[in-house]
């Protein structure tokens, strides 16, 4: 059956792991998201590294991995991909876009 009847449990318990995130990210470097996203489901807990960091990327996500912290990136600049190149998009066209895809960098609810 479905897990419709898990979905205020499982909410409050992704509202309870934002909150730690919060907790233990605030002294750091990286860019978090609005806090006061009190509708927010936190499906996903996204955070933007300083941009020092955007080539340690791979290295953090293993270090989280390590620690028992997924990670990952969900939102890569699709403009790059082949197929938007092969409608003429280029690297370079949408700046902003590749330097935030650059630093993204989703958390996983597991916290120790």
């Amino acid at each position: 059956m479905g897990q419709l009847h898990l979905l205020d449990a499982n909410n409050q318990r992704r509202a309870e792991l934002a909150g730690l995130y919060f907790q233990r990210l605030e002294l750091t470097d990286f860019i978090l998201p609005s806090a006061a996203l009190e509708q927010s489901n936190w499906h996903m807990f996204q955070v933007l590294l300083p941009q020092e960091l955007v080539k340690q990327r791979p290295v953090l996500i293993r270090l989280l991995k390590e620690a028992g912290i997924g990670s990952g990136v969900h939102y890569p600049s699709i403009h790059t991909n082949s197929q938007y190149r092969q409608l003429g998009w280029r690297a370079g066209d949408l700046a902003y876009t590749e330097s935030v895809a650059a630093r993204i960098l989703n958390l996983d609810r597991v916290i120790r």
